[in-house]
C-alpha cells in the first residue's frame, strides 16, 4: 500500500511538472509574439545582415558602430518585454526569452539585464548567463592576466612569467580556423611596427601536432607560436574564457589585461594607445583643497573620479579609457583632474559631501566645490567624452538645468529632459519634485512619454503624482493593462512599507510615528487591491514595538503564512529577528513550528533559524 501511495505521489509530481512546463511554454509564446511586434526588435534584426556584410568587407569600424546600434535596440526590446506583464521580472518565460536576447549584448549591459529581475528569482537560464558573466568578469580589461604553460615546436616551455615586465599581444588561433588566417596580415603589420616594444604570441588550440607544424610552415609568422596540444580542453583556453577563435588580448607590463577581442586595424590602434599611455589623463596628486585652489587660479572645472578598489568598471575605465590619448587630450585641456578612493582618507568625506551611491561616479565641480554635473558607470572613450562634454554645457548639465528649474521654467519638454538627466546621474532624490511639477503642468492630459517617466522614476507613495495616478487609473490604461497598473501601484506602496519595517527590525532605527501614519494614510487614499496585506505589515511591526509577540505570531499565521514564498520571504526573516529579540520560550517554540512548516528540512535557512531561536530559548 505504501508503495502505491509513493507511486501515486510521483505520478502527481510528474503531472504538475508537465502542467508547469506547458504553462511556461504558453507564456513564452505570448512573450515571443509581443517581442516580434516591437519595432525596436525588428530594427535590431535588420541590422544583423548589415553587420555581417560589414564584417565580410573587413570594415571593423562599421561592425562596431552597427553592433552598438543593435545593442541599444535590444536593450529597448528587453525593457519592453520586462514591462509586458506585471510579473515579468519573476517569470520563467520572460527570463528564457531575455536570455536569448543577451547573446548580442556586451558585458555591462548583460549585467544590467540580470539585475532587472526580482531578487531571489533565479531559474536555470539566468543561472547559466550569470555563470557565463562570472567567467567573463575574470578576463575583462583591468583584471590580472591568467598564467599559462605552453610549448614551442622544440618543446621549450613558456609561461606568462617568461615575458614578465613586457607588453604582450596574445592571440588564440587554430590550424583549422580560416577566419584566423584572415587576421595574420593585420597582426604581421602590427608586429613589424611594434616588435621592439611588444611581445607577440599566438597560442594554437590544436590537438594534432602534425597539422599544427604544417600550419606553422605554411604561414611562417615571425613571432612566438605555442601550444599544449589540448585544443578546447586546454587550461589556458578555459583561463581566458575562449569560446571561439580568433580571439586576442593585450596585456600590460603590470600583468593586467588592457584590451581584448580586437580585429584587423584595431590591433594596431590599441597598441598605439597603450604605448602612448603617458598621454592619457594626467591626474593631480595632493588634497582636494589643492585642486580647488588650482581651479580658482586657472578658471577650469575640476574632474573628480570617485572610485573604489573592488569596482570592476572603475578598473576598466582606469586601464582602457583614461589611458586613451584622445581622452587624455580632452580632459587635460579642459579640467583639473583628480581621483580619490571613496573608502579611504579624504575620499570618505567626499563620498558624504556629494552623496555618491554607485561607482564609478564622475563629478564636474566648480572652483567653490559646487557640483556642476555627474556621470556614473563605465563607458567607452567616445561615449565618455560625449557625456562629459554635454555636462560642460549649462543647457545640458544638472546644475544648469537645476538653475533653470529654480527660476520657474515648467515647460513640459524641459521637465522631461531634466528628469532623464537627473536619472542618468543617479540624482533620484531630486526627481520626485520635478515629476510632481510635470504632472501638475499636464493636469488630466496624460501621454505615454510622461507615463514612462512616472513608471521608471516614481518611488514616493506620498507624492502628488502617485496620488494622481491612483485617483485617475482610467487615464493610464491606454498605456498599461489595468492589472499591470494595479501591480505597479502595489509595488510603489510595498517597497517603502517593507523597507521601513525592515530598517526598524534589523538596523534598530528609531521609530517614526509620523512615517507610519503617512504610510497608513497613503494606503487608504490609494486603495490598492491588496490594501489589507500592506496594513497588516504595519500592524505586524506595531505589535512587535509594543512587545505583543503573541499578536505578531497571530498576524503572521493569519495574514502571511499562506502567501507565495516570494511575498512571504522578507516577512519570515523579520519574524525570526523579532522572536530572537523579544520572544519568550513558548513563542520561540511556536516560531520554530512555523518555520518547519515553511522550509524543507535540509534548507540551510531553516538551520540558521533553528540555531538562532534555540540560542534565544537557552538564554531565557
Amino acid at each position: 500500500m505504501r508503495r502505491l501511495v509513493v507511486l501515486f505521489c510521483l505520478f502527481l509530481l510528474c503531472i504538475q511538472e508537465i502542467y508547469a512546463q506547458q504553462q511556461v511554454s504558453d507564456e513564452l509564446r505570448a512573450y515571443n509574439d509581443y517581442l516580434l511586434s516591437l519595432s525596436c526588435y525588428k530594427a535590431s534584426g535588420e541590422l544583423n545582415m548589415a553587420i555581417g556584410e560589414k564584417f565580410m568587407e573587413g570594415d571593423i569600424a562599421g561592425v562596431r558602430r552597427l553592433s552598438a546600434e543593435r545593442e541599444k535596440l535590444l536593450m529597448q526590446s528587453i525593457d519592453s518585454v520586462l514591462a509586458f506583464r506585471a510579473d515579468a521580472k519573476k517569470s520563467e518565460a520572460a527570463a528564457q526569452l531575455v536570455t536569448r536576447l543577451v547573446f548580442n549584448l556586451g558585458f555591462e549591459n548583460t549585467g544590467k539585464v540580470l539585475n532587472r529581475f526580482e531578487p531571489g528569482f533565479d531559474p536555470l537560464c539566468l543561472q547559466e548567463v550569470r555563470q557565463s558573466l562570472e567567467r567573463e568578469s575574470k578576463v575583462r580589461p583591468g583584471m590580472p592576466a591568467a598564467d599559462f604553460k605552453v610549448f614551442d615546436r622544440e618543446g621549450k616551455e613558456y609561461t606568462l612569467a617568461s615575458f614578465k615586465g613586457k607588453y604582450i599581444f596574445l592571440e588564440f588561433s587554430a590550424s583549422w580556423c580560416s577566419w584566423c588566417k584572415k587576421e595574420i596580415p593585420s597582426i604581421r603589420q602590427a608586429y613589424e611596427r611594434f616588435k621592439d616594444s611588444v611581445v607577440f604570441i599566438t597560442i594554437h588550440l590544436d590537438d594534432n601536432r602534425d597539422k599544427w607544424l604544417k600550419d606553422l610552415e605554411t604561414h611562417a609568422v615571425p613571432w612566438y607560436c605555442l601550444t599544449d596540444l589540448k585544443a578546447w580542453k586546454s587550461p589556458v583556453a578555459k583561463a581566458y574564457n575562449i569560446a571561439g577563435v580568433p580571439d586576442c588580448f593585450i596585456i600590460g607590463k603590470d600583468g593586467l589585461i588592457k584590451a581584448k577581442e580586437l580585429r584587423r586595424e584595431e590591433i594596431t590602434q590599441q597598441l598605439e594607445k597603450l604605448l602612448a599611455a603617458g598621454k592619457g589623463i594626467q591626474f593631480r596628486t595632493g588634497s582636494f583643497q589643492d585642486a580647488l585652489q588650482e581651479a580658482e587660479a586657472t578658471g577650469k572645472l575640476i574632474f573628480l573620479d570617485g572610485y573604489t578598489s573592488w569596482c570592476a568598471p572603475c578598473k576598466m575605465m582606469n586601464t582602457t579609457v583614461f589611458t586613451d590619448p584622445e581622452v587624455g587630450h580632452f580632459f587635460n585641456e579642459h579640467f583639473i583632474n583628480v581621483k580619490f578612493d571613496m573608502e579611504k582618507g579624504e575620499g570618505r568625506e567626499l563620498l558624504k559631501r556629494y552623496g555618491m551611491q554607485v561607482f564609478p561616479t564622475y563629478l564636474l565641480l566648480d572652483a567653490a566645490g559646487n557640483e556642476v554635473h555627474r556621470v556614473v558607470g563605465g563607458h567607452d572613450a567616445g561615449e565618455f567624452i560625449r557625456l562629459i562634454r554635454e555636462g560642460m554645457d549649462p543647457e545640458n548639465s544638472i546644475a544648469g538645468m537645476q538653475k533653470r528649474y529654480e527660476t520657474g521654467d515648467r515647460e513640459a519638454d524641459f521637465l522631461r529632459r531634466y528628469i532623464t538627466t537627473l536619472g542618468g546621474g543617479y540624482r533620484f532624490d531630486k526627481i520626485p519634485a520635478v515629476l510632481d511639477e510635470l504632472c501638475r503642468k499636464n493636469g488630466e492630459t496624460v501621454n505615454e512619454e510622461n507615463w514612462q517617466l512616472i513608471r521608471r522614476y516614481l518611488s514616493d507613495p506620498s507624492s502628488y503624482t502617485f496620488h494622481f495616478v491612483a485617483k485617475h487609473r482610467e487615464l493610464f490604461t491606454a498605456y498599461i493593462a489595468p492589472e499591470e497598473l494595479e501591480a505597479w501601484i502595489q509595488k510603489v506602496l510595498y517597497v517603502p512599507v517593507f523597507n521601513t519595517v525592515n530598517s526598524l527590525v534589523f538596523d534598530e532605527k528609531e521609530y517614526d510615528a509620523g512615517r507610519f501614519k503617512t504610510l497608513r494614510k497613503d494606503i487608504k487614499i490609494v486603495r490598492p487591491e491588496r490594501k489589507s496585506y500592506l496594513l497588516s505589515i504595519l500592524d505586524y511591526y506595531d505589535a512587535f514595538r509594543m512587545d505583543k509577540m503573541d499578536k505578531v505570531l497571530s498576524i503572521f499565521k493569519k495574514q502571511f503564512m499562506s502567501l507565495p514564498a516570494s511575498d512571504r520571504w522578507g516577512l519570515t526573516m523579520q519574524l525570526n529577528a523579532m522572536l530572537c529579540a523579544k520572544g519568550n520560550k513558548a513563542q520561540c517554540e511556536e516560531g520554530l513550528h512555523i518555520f518547519r512548516q515553511l522550509f524543507n528540512p535540509v534548507d540551510p535557512i531553516l538551520k540558521n533559524f533553528e540555531n538562532a531561536l534555540n540560542k534565544r530559548i537557552g538564554s531565557l
